[in-house]
């Protein structure tokens, strides 16, 4: 049991952790000679997006952190090249500083200095890199008002961030009463205006008015309640934040947006390493149809439908669960 809710809380339920202190400590390894050891949490060149994280002592204590190339060092390029080949959960050493034009909630810093310790490889890579296919500034271009999934809500609702399609957009919060109560999952529609800055991602400033946010679909809704959901087979492979594989369907809420639910149990190891099982030959069955997706795999051919009970327990809860009871209320179907 205490195993199960390790592997749980380190992947799916992690409290709040972007504390101002773990920042501090970070700005203060960050000016280590040595520079500062951290991990790559996410890299969209499409939309020039690169984001760390980084861990003090334990996985427990972490604060997610944005990064580009310092555009005064010499070796700009040379590290943009180096960020624009990082993928999820790959080690590296960085030198820089804190950004002196970004003043927010969310750190940014400038990379003058990059090693690269250890690359993540899983035995699912077959050589495919994943390209994100949605191009922010086209999204948002002649547009005020746009429907998204709540990908992050931190520090009482200052770092803000949504999903549209396969994309994290950062947006600016001048009134933290819109976002500090919304949990990662939601589905929601949003009033801002378009924040450009060169050589940065594209970030939205949220209109302060009352009723700029609105919740289409409250994901901690589900917590505690009956559900059935079918989606695609989706793998999240053994890595430094799993230790093991784990499965979850990709289920389709509209306009563009996608939840994974993981299928779990926390109280039956057995029945959990049961549905583990189920999935994984469901996986290797079909494995010549899986493709790399974002953050995982996925088999767009293997449809996966899961009924037990909702668990959405914590805003910054990585993905909502769907805790299932009996082995048979897991089923798999291929289409053609």
């Amino acid at each position: 049991m205490l195993f199960i809710l390790s592997l749980v809380i380190t992947f799916f339920s992690q409290a709040e952790m972007n504390s101002p202190e773990i920042y501090q400590q970070f700005e203060t390894a960050l000016r280590d000679p040595k520079g500062v050891i951290i991990e790559v949490h996410g890299v969209d060149v499409q939309n020039n997006l690169f984001v760390v994280a980084f861990r003090p002592t334990t996985l427990f204590e972490e604060v997610i952190i944005s990064m580009v190339p310092d555009y005064n060092s010499a070796n700009f390029k040379s590290i943009l090249g180096q960020l624009q080949g990082l993928r999820r959960h790959d080690f590296i050493r960085i030198k820089g500083e804190t950004s002196p034009l970004v003043t927010s909630y969310q750190n940014h810093f400038l990379v003058s200095e990059l090693t690269v310790l250890k690359k993540f490889t899983t035995p699912y890579d077959t050589g495919e890199t994943y390209i994100h296919t949605t191009k922010v500034k086209d999204v948002v271009k002649g547009v005020n008002t746009l429907t998204v999934k709540v990908h992050a809500s931190l520090l009482g609702g200052n770092v803000f961030m949504v999903e549209y399609g396969d994309a994290n957009i950062p947006v600016v919060v001048p009134n933290v009463d819109l976002t500090k109560d919304l949990y990662r999952g939601d589905k929601i529609s949003m009033d801002f205006d378009v924040k450009n800055i060169p050589g940065a991602p594209v970030h939205l400033d949220l209109r302060a008015a009352a009723g700029s946010v609105r919740v289409l679909d409250r994901i901690a809704d589900i917590d505690n309640k009956p559900i059935t959901r079918c989606g695609e087979l989706v793998l999240y492979p053994q890595s430094p934040m799993i230790k093991f594989n784990v499965f979850a369907l990709k289920h389709d809420i509209g306009d563009n947006l996608y939840r994974q639910y993981t299928l779990i149990n926390f109280n039956d190891m057995v029945l959990f390493q049961g549905i583990r099982e189920k999935a994984q030959k469901a996986w290797d069955t079909n494995s010549s149809t899986a493709v790399v997706g974002r953050d995982y795999f996925v088999n767009p051919k293997v449809k996966v439908c899961a009924t037990g009970t909702g668990n959405m327990t914590v805003p910054s809860q990585a993905n909502p669960q769907i805790l299932i009871d009996k082995l048979e209320d897991l089923t798999f179907s291929v289409t053609p």
